[in-house]
């Protein structure tokens, strides 16, 4: 037997009860028998719809929030990315940054959120494949650079050292 659109709409009204879905307020919002509606909820299969349409919701809604974070995430890697630049990268290339090591902690602290920002990206099954990995001599270096705080000063030593060679230069 085939769904009737009164039985179809009766359908949608008790799904949208949600939690508090009854057939038996359904009954008497539709002004219909209990035994008229638990028939129609058996022979439409309704409970069986009730689950699979939740779960369609549910994934919906999953996809919804990847989305959303996908987006939150390259927003602030490209905040990260734009002050690493203007207030890094930039200055040191034109021989103009003076930093203490309160800065060199933040420079770090923030390349590191963005590595970490980017690794969440990496390790997302759509991202396989779509960008090149890191050599294994990149991926050493970006791990001794996390790994050891004196590795991490000797290069800020040594960027401070370039800085100020260009800048007696100048």
């Amino acid at each position: 037997m085939e769904e009737k659109p009164h039985q179809s709409q009766a359908f949608e009204i008790y799904y949208d009860m949600g939690k508090n879905r009854s057939l038996t307020r359904l009954a008497d919002t539709l002004d219909y028998s209990p035994q008229t509606v638990a028939k129609w909820s058996h022979e439409f299969n309704w409970q069986n719809r009730i689950a699979e349409r939740d779960r369609q919701n549910l994934a919906l809604m999953r996809r919804q929030r990847l989305e959303e974070s996908e987006k939150m995430r390259t927003v602030y890697q490209q905040a990260i990315r734009k002050v690493l630049s203007d207030q890094f990268l930039k200055p040191l290339q034109e021989g103009r940054l003076r930093m203490d090591l309160r800065d060199l902690a933040d420079v770090r602290n923030m390349m590191q959120l963005d590595m970490t920002l980017e690794n969440v990206d990496r390790n997302d099954e759509r991202y396989e494949n779509s960008e090149k990995e890191l050599s294994e001599e990149e991926a050493k270096v970006i791990q001794m650079i996390n790994a050891d705080g004196d590795v991490w000063s000797a290069l800020t030593e040594k960027l401070i050292e370039q800085q100020n060679k260009e800048m007696g230069e100048k």
